[in-house]
């Protein structure tokens, strides 16, 4: 098992377009109820467990994290989805190591799969970039550093 830490300390779930505002003729008198905002989340692992080997790369060919979303806004076009691991920062850099990048993720769509193939371009258009080793596709966490650990 591999500690949170090393993992995805952040999977960020972006909406790729701006959701179009519609003009109202008057704004109403009392304050709209309150709407909840779009949530990720994974069946692989509780917040602050471990994270099983076979999504980290103590395994030879480690498999994606199963992932989904909901409470949608309205308008949205297309998703992106960033995993970046900022506690895992090559040299102390301000910028993360990435584990995940997925573009197009069509609006439709409320989940990737766990083991999402690693190749480019999948059948419903979503793209997959090069990951922080370069290659495509999902590339999970490495070796567990010593000390405590946190899952955010």
């Amino acid at each position: 098992m591999i500690s949170s830490r090393q993992s995805i300390a952040a999977c960020i779930m972006v909406m790729t377009s701006v959701l179009a505002v519609a003009q109202q003729g008057s704004v109403p008198p009392t304050a709209p109820a309150p709407v909840m905002g779009m949530t990720l989340r994974s069946t692989a692992f509780d917040g602050g467990a471990l994270i099983p080997e076979k999504y980290t790369q103590a395994v030879p060919t480690p498999v994606s994290l199963p992932l989904a979303w909901s409470y949608v806004p309205d308008g949205v076009q297309s998703f992106v989805l960033i995993c970046e691991d900022l506690d895992a920062a090559p040299n102390k850099s301000p910028v993360g190591t990435l584990h995940w990048l997925v573009f197009n993720i069509p609006a439709e769509s409320r989940s990737l799969a766990e083991g999402t193939p690693a190749v480019a371009p999948l059948s419903d258009g979503t793209v997959q970039g090069l990951n922080q080793g370069r290659v495509v596709g999902w590339r999970g966490p490495g070796a567990r550093w010593p000390g405590p650990s946190v899952s955010r």
